[in-house]
């Protein structure tokens, strides 16, 4: 990728996190272009976290399915946006996040949804990447060509954006990996629960 001045607009905008905004790229439909948001500290970098981290695993895994590519740093009117790839679906359009998709069960299959993100989560233990933020806007349910349903994750910053007053997730490979299990418990539990009260209203013991 060439490194160009890009302006942005309120058009292309397409969300936000804690921390940084959402920007469509203006010439290329298959990049989104994440923004930090104006006041963030000096000393919080989230895009240098994920392009740093992201860097480690490839290094160590090659590309990784259910991983968002990142494809590196380019300057805007806003200041350095990290760019990555948008997730598509089959017909062009954005592929949603986790926390909209169990909105609707009538259109993404709890079940299968489900499958979806453990096959994910497996995956990442299996590559035994350090993963923590599994929250449901950082999860895109992606279908393929096949109409199959793919968990892709989005944010890769991983234990470079470790909030602990003494890091030892980040220091320890035993103490990163108890984190990142917990936290996919964590999920797990909350995505049941949540394709349980969609599906089934009026029953609290029935799995999706």
């Amino acid at each position: 990728m060439q490194n160009h001045f890009i302006l942005l607009n309120e058009n292309l905008r397409i969300g936000k996190g804690g921390m940084r905004i959402c920007y469509l790229h203006p010439s290329n439909p298959n990049i989104i272009i994440k923004i930090e948001k104006k006041g963030t500290p000096y000393n919080i970098t989230p895009n240098k976290w994920e392009y740093r981290h992201y860097q480690e695993i490839v290094q160590a895994h090659g590309e990784v399915s259910g991983l968002s590519r990142i494809f590196g740093i380019i300057e805007t009117q806003f200041g350095k946006g990290l760019m990555a790839e948008a997730i598509r679906d089959p017909d062009g359009s954005l592929s949603p996040t986790l926390a909209k998709a169990i909105q609707h069960p009538d259109k993404w299959n709890p079940s299968a949804l489900l499958k979806a993100v453990k096959d994910l989560m497996h995956h990442i233990c299996d590559l035994d990447i350090r993963l923590f933020d599994f929250n449901l806007e950082n999860i895109i349910l992606q279908t393929n060509q096949q109409n199959e349903l793919q968990a892709i994750i989005i944010d890769l910053k991983g234990h470079y954006a470790n909030h602990e007053w003494i890091p030892i997730s980040s220091w320890f490979d035993f103490f990163g990996r108890k984190k990142r299990d917990r936290r996919i418990l964590r999920l797990i539990k909350n995505l049941e629960a949540k394709c349980n009260k969609k599906t089934n209203p009026n029953q609290h013991n029935h799995q999706c």
